[in-house]
């Protein structure tokens, strides 16, 4: 298994060497040859024009072309503009580096795919900006555009929880790896220091919990909060706190399995 990079910015090959024991047993004997090279030193190579017809593999980019052929007019598609553009770093001030418009934006889109009142989403799940050229004041958004947004085809966790639960997720979104696994979120307002939520807001706008103190019947109150599959799987134990959304997954706090990201975004 050959894993050079991410985000397509790499390929690599290797032989692996194995050899066979008098006992007809097998043993490894090592990776020779690795070789890696990044696609942004090749991409003039990687290109389907006569002066690559070397490089290129008949097959598979005969493969290529009738996958275009069937799917070019659907990916381009017009499913909705932006006017403004979105950037997965661009935070919003007072944040701590967190929200921004990209991720509210996702986040909003699994909220209404869901119809949940809160919805996470982590940093490395969100995988493409969304950039208004110059000179232009909206952009179109395709089909393929929404699968750029959501590449994964994750399924949506959907749970029920009580604001008290929701507290300790957010808790955990502040240690050091519960950060990149709960990074952006929306539907309710959360306000911390220190590591430490200080106050969660309420959609409706009230002060649910503020300075470890409750406000009356907030603290048991349930809230409906959607994650991806990712998310929902994916422990990490930081500062002694572990992804209590793992735990929920064999509790009846799940109530839903069923959508999936970039479909629900089709649809919404």
């Amino acid at each position: 298994y050959l894993e050079p990079s991410g985000n397509a910015k790499a390929y690599c090959t290797a032989d692996i060497a194995f050899s066979v024991n008098d006992d007809n047993s097998v043993s490894f004997e090592g990776v020779q040859n690795p070789f890696v090279v990044s696609t942004a030193q090749v991409t003039d190579q990687m290109t389907k024009e006569d002066a690559n017809v070397g490089e290129l593999d008949p097959d598979l980019v005969d493969l290529t072309d009738q996958v275009i052929d069937e799917l070019d007019d659907i990916l381009y598609e017009t499913v909705g503009y932006i006017t403004r553009s979105a950037y997965r770093d661009e935070y919003l001030a007072g944040s701590g580096n967190r929200a921004s418009t990209y991720g509210n934006w996702v986040t909003s889109i699994n909220r209404r795919n869901c119809q949940a009142d809160v919805a996470l989403v982590n940093s490395g799940g969100m995988r493409t900006d969304m950039v208004i050229e110059e000179g232009q004041d909206r952009r179109y958004v395709t089909v393929g555009d929404i699968y750029n947004m959501f590449p994964f085809g994750n399924y949506m966790y959907t749970y029920l929880l009580t604001y008290e639960d929701l507290l300790e997720a957010l808790n955990y979104s502040l240690t050091s790896l519960g950060k990149g696994l709960l990074s952006c979120m929306t539907g309710v307002k959360c306000y911390y220091t220190d590591q430490t939520v200080n106050a969660i807001v309420a959609p409706d706008g009230t002060l649910a919990y503020h300075a470890g103190v409750w406000t009356d019947g907030w603290k048991d109150q349930l809230i409906t909060v959607v994650v991806d599959e990712y998310i929902a799987t994916s422990n990490r134990v930081s500062d002694n706190m572990s992804n209590l959304f793992v735990a929920w997954n064999d509790t009846d706090r799940l109530v839903d399995t069923f959508n999936i990201d970039n479909q629900g975004a089709l649809r919404g």
